[in-house]
């Protein structure tokens, strides 16, 4: 019998198709390869190989103005060398006085030549390639750094909103196997973001809280997809999962603004977080993913609910997913949970 499930947070269908993993497979999956040729810019004793460091964090946990390769290090904040939103206006790209200038029609398209921010945030200086590799004390200064970072890329004007991921590994990805998180602070917003918006501040009014409390309480009651849950959040495989093995971890309070949580909450983050990602490595011989803090744009948090999401990289998305957006998933949700719990 099929099964399509709804995803009222991403608004996308789902098909659970437990019966796919059966199909004979021609094709040999890709293994990962690493360049012999390339020398890591992001291990300790090769700081001069990225763009001058934006902060640095030693492993006390505090920031220090020295050079990074003059301390021992734990995280580092540097530019991304190769951005994907640079910033190279020939003048203050954040002035909102010339921000205007920027946007431009191009026939039928809009166009906008706004410059975004675009971070690297290096949370070892060990050569390891998984957020699970980390040391405890190296996953909780990272996650100071980033919620440090994100709340620095609130404050500029002209960003709209910021996005945090990891991608682990060639087939999320990533270019370079040492473990790295970006941060990338966007000056538009796309569609799907701005439906979301609308979707939780309608729900909010109807309803008197979030789509996802309202989400996180039906997982509760149900409890067969739920992975682990502590004080500060519950880790679902969600209902409509788009992937096998997806992961939402959700926090069940301080959920509106991500740079306001305190240092409790967010070193428990730390922990889960690299507690899941260690979970997953075993459990599936240590995958491709992607790491996805899921925040509101700036100046929009009150009908919003922040969580992070862990998208396994099992399979490829093809024809119907690109042309529909109606995604196959081979692995139930309740399947997933259950082993991920084991």
């Amino acid at each position: 019998m099929p099964d399509f499930r709804f995803d009222p947070i991403s608004a996308r269908w789902v098909a659970i198709a437990s019966n796919r993993l059966a199909r004979p497979m021609e094709f040999v999956p890709l293994k990962e390869t690493l360049s012999s040729d390339i020398v890591c810019p992001f291990c300790k004793g090769r700081e001069s190989e990225t763009p001058t460091q934006l902060e640095v964090w030693d492993h006390q946990g505090q920031r220090v103005e020295a050079a990074g390769s003059d301390i021992d290090w734990s995280t580092r904040v540097v530019p991304n060398k190769f951005p994907s939103f640079p910033s190279d206006a020939p003048m203050d790209p954040f002035d909102t006085k010339v921000l205007s200038d920027f946007i431009q029609d191009f026939g039928p398209y809009d166009q906008s030549r706004r410059p975004g921010v675009q971070e690297l945030i290096i949370p070892t200086p060990r050569h390891v390639s998984s957020f699970g590799d980390l040391e405890k004390s190296e996953a909780m200064i990272s996650w100071a750094a980033i919620q440090t970072r994100f709340s620095v890329m609130k404050e500029k004007n002209g960003i709209e909103h910021a996005m945090l991921f990891m991608n682990c590994r060639s087939a999320a990805g990533a270019s370079l196997s040492h473990a790295h998180l970006q941060l990338i602070g966007s000056p538009v917003l796309s569609q799907l973001m701005k439906d979301r918006l609308c979707r939780n501040q309608r729900y909010v009014e109807e309803h008197g809280k979030t789509l996802m409390q309202s989400v996180l309480e039906w997982e509760q009651q149900q409890r067969t997809r739920i992975v682990t849950e502590t004080e500060d959040f519950c880790v679902v495989c969600p209902f409509a999962s788009r992937v096998a093995y997806q992961m939402w971890v959700i926090p069940k309070h301080s959920f509106h603004d991500f740079a306001s949580i305190d240092r409790e909450m967010r070193d428990a983050l730390a922990l889960l977080t690299r507690k899941l990602l260690r979970r997953l490595d075993r459990s599936l011989d240590r995958p491709a993913y992607n790491l996805m803090l899921q925040a509101a744009p700036f100046g929009a948090t009150d009908n919003d609910h922040w969580y992070v999401e862990i998208m396994p990289r099992l399979t490829l998305p093809a024809g119907l997913e690109w042309g529909t957006d109606i995604w196959i998933n081979p692995v139930s949700p309740e399947d997933a949970a259950k082993r991920l719990r084991r």
